[in-house]
């Protein structure tokens, strides 16, 4: 069998504040496969963006181990990560994070030029093929403002993929989106593990019928329980 592309081993995260250590996460452990869909649930404040976070080389966390493509993030110095984290994840954000000064174009090219990958003919052309998958190539040119919010997840999610991530994680992805509209951004990133793409989401949408292979609850920066195998759950049901 093997290795898992994610491992975390009793990973700890606390801040320090005013009124005494926060502690965001406690002791937690998790293995994901390549290819896994895996849904974060869990009240605000319970440490799914935190674990989402220390996944992405984001943060670093105070004690344990979080390992992710067979590389220990923990350690890292901060160049070394930065580079990891272009080539080894893509990241969607719950607010899009769109640059607004860039064309969509630009936008989904920038991870990119700042791997150093291909060259600028090349970057352009990718690009577009990227938003031709999530049916935006004839807004290439056009800034984000001009866009509804679902056109932006979408370029979001186009950016992610830029520079073939082997892992994509998903912060509330429809957090700000209508049902319909999130329905297409969940299609979408479903259908990246059915080419190996390994997806993480941090959702408050409801799982039960989902397609996702682990559902992981969250309460105070604990896992509430094992991760649940969500085809294991339905077939119950």
């Amino acid at each position: 069998m093997s290795e898992p592309i994610i491992q975390v081993r009793r990973a700890r995260r606390t801040y320090q504040s005013q009124a005494g250590p926060v502690h965001a996460l406690a002791d937690v452990n998790l293995d994901v496969a390549a290819g896994e869909r895996v849904a974060i649930v869990g009240r605000s404040g319970c440490g799914k963006s935190t674990l989402l976070n220390l996944l992405g080389g984001l943060d670093r966390p105070s004690g344990g181990s979080v390992k992710v493509g067979g590389t220990e993030l923990g350690n890292m110095r901060e160049g070394a990560l930065a580079r990891w984290r272009r080539e080894t994840v893509g990241i969607i954000f719950q607010f899009f994070q769109l640059l607004p000064t860039l064309t969509i174009g630009e936008n989904v090219i920038l991870p990119m030029e700042l791997a150093k990958k291909g060259r600028p003919r090349q970057r352009r052309e990718k690009a577009l093929q990227l938003l031709d998958r999530v049916g935006l190539a004839d807004l290439v040119d056009r800034f984000p403002k001009t866009l509804s919010g679902g056109e932006q997840q979408r370029v979001a999610i186009a950016r992610a993929l830029a520079n073939d991530p082997k892992v994509v994680l998903a912060d509330e992805p429809t957090g700000n989106l209508d049902s319909h509209t999130a329905g297409v951004v969940l299609d979408i990133l479903w259908g990246l593990s059915d080419e190996g793409c390994t997806v993480i989401m941090v959702t408050h949408e409801r799982t039960d019928k989902m397609p996702i292979d682990q559902v992981i609850r969250m309460s105070d920066g604990r896992f509430l329980d094992q991760p649940i195998e969500a085809a294991e759950r339905l077939k119950a049901s």
